[in-house]
C-alpha cells in the first residue's frame, strides 16, 4: 500500500518553502544593502525589507497558494518545485548584480546571451560567487533532515488532512487585496505618492526591494509579454524642477575662468573601456599604470568625484551618455529598445 504523507509534512511542504523564499529575499537585500555585494549584511537586509514586508509576503503567498489545489504528494512536490525555481532565480539575480549592479530584466536577455555578453559572464563566473552564497541552500538541508525524521518516526500511518482547494482562493484574494490597496488609494489621491514611488518605478533593484525578487520578475515578465514599457507622466512639481535645472544650466557664464579656453582648438575624446578612477596616478612595482592619462590629467582638469550613471546597458549606456548628454533607461538599453530614435549627438555640434 502506498505510504501517505503525514499531516505535519503536508503543512511543512508549503510553510517551509514559503518561509525560505521570504528569507532568501532578505539575503539578497542584505548583499545589496551592504555596499559590497560579496559581503552579507543580513540584518540590514531585514531592516530594508520591513517597511515593504506586507507587499513581499503577498507576492510570495500568491506563488504558493496554488499548492492547496493539489492532494498529498502533489502539494509537497509543488512547494519544493517553487522553492527550487525561486532559488535558481535569486542566485542568478545576485550574480548578475555583482557583475552589472542591476538585476536582470527580460529585455536584457538578448544582450546577456550575445557572444560578448555570455563569454564575459562565463569567464568571470568563478569570481562572482562567495562562500556565504551557500545560505541559499540551507532550507534544502533542513527539509532533507525533516523528511528523514518523519519517515523514521513512521508518521506515514497518520491520516491525511482533507483536501481544501478553497484555501487557494482565500489566500489569493487576500494577497491581491493587499497589493491593490495602494493603487486603489491612488485613484482618490490618498496614497501619499506611494503608488508612483513603488509601482511606477523602473529601477530593478528598488522593485525587488518593494515586492521581492519574485514580484519584480513577475511584473517584468508580464510587461514584456504584453509588449509595453512602464510610462511615467511628469507632474507639475517635476516640470518645475526640470525648468529650474535648465534655467540654472543656461545662466550667463561670461565671467567664468573657463570661458573661451578651447577657442580655436579641436576636441579629442578618448574613451577607455572599464577604466576605474583609482588607477589614475597610481603605480605598480615602481611603474605608472596609466602614464599617458596621468600627463593629460596633470596638464588639464581631472574630475575624480563623479557618480556612475550607467544602467542595464553598461558600456553602451556610457557611449550613449557621452554622445548625447542623456540618461539611459533603468530597465532596458538604448541600442536595443530605442534604436529607431533620432538623437542630437556630440559630433553634430
Amino acid at each position: 500500500m502506498r505510504k501517505r504523507i503525514p499531516k505535519i509534512a503536508v503543512v511543512v511542504c508549503l510553510l517551509l518553502p514559503f518561509a525560505a523564499v521570504v528569507l532568501k529575499n532578505f539575503i539578497l537585500q542584505g548583499y545589496i544593502a551592504g555596499g559590497n555585494a560579496y559581503v552579507l549584511n543580513l540584518w540590514q537586509g531585514v531592516l530594508r525589507s520591513l517597511p515593504y514586508l506586507p507587499l513581499q509576503l503577498s507576492v510570495v503567498a500568491l506563488l504558493f497558494c496554488f499548492g492547496f489545489l493539489f492532494r498529498e504528494r502533489g502539494r509537497y512536490l509543488y512547494g519544493i518545485l517553487v522553492n527550487a525555481v525561486c532559488t535558481v532565480i535569486v542566485v542568478i539575480d545576485l550574480v548578475y548584480f555583482r557583475a552589472y549592479n542591476v538585476l536582470p530584466a527580460v529585455v536584457m536577455l538578448p544582450l546577456a546571451s550575445s557572444q560578448g555578453g555570455s563569454s564575459m559572464i562565463l569567464q568571470s563566473l568563478p569570481t562572482l560567487f562567495a562562500w556565504s552564497d551557500l545560505l541559499f541552500l540551507f532550507d534544502f538541508i533542513v527539509w532533507a533532515f525533516l523528511l528523514r525524521y518523519i519517515t523514521r518516526r513512521g508518521w506515514h500511518k497518520e491520516h491525511n488532512p482533507s483536501h481544501r482547494p478553497y484555501l487557494s482562493g482565500v489566500i489569493a484574494a487576500v494577497s491581491a487585496f493587499v497589493l491593490a490597496v495602494i493603487p486603489l488609494l491612488s485613484l482618490v489621491g490618498w496614497d501619499g505618492g506611494l503608488f508612483r514611488r513603488l509601482y511606477i518605478t523602473s529601477d530593478t533593484v528598488q522593485k525587488s526591494l518593494y515586492f521581492s525578487f519574485a514580484g519584480f520578475h513577475g511584473e517584468d515578465f508580464a510587461q514584456t509579454a504584453a509588449g509595453r514599457v512602464t510610462s511615467y507622466d511628469m507632474t507639475a512639481e517635476d516640470e518645475t524642477m526640470r525648468q529650474t535645472y535648465f534655467n540654472w544650466k543656461l545662466q550667463d557664464s561670461t565671467d567664468t575662468a573657463f570661458r573661451g579656453q578651447a577657442a580655436g582648438k579641436n576636441v579629442l575624446v578618448i574613451q577607455v573601456e572599464s577604466l576605474e578612477n583609482f588607477v589614475i596616478g597610481n603605480s605598480l612595482g615602481g611603474q605608472e599604470i596609466t602614464p599617458t592619462l596621468n600627463r593629460l590629467a596633470n596638464g588639464g582638469y581631472h574630475f575624480s568625484n563623479i557618480y556612475e550613471q550607467v544602467k542595464c546597458g553598461n558600456s553602451s549606456d556610457c557611449d550613449f551618455m557621452v554622445m548625447t548628454s542623456l540618461l539611459p533607461p533603468n530597465k532596458s538599453y538604448v541600442f536595443g529598445s530605442y534604436a529607431d530614435n533620432t538623437y542630437l549627438t556630440l559630433p553634430q555640434l
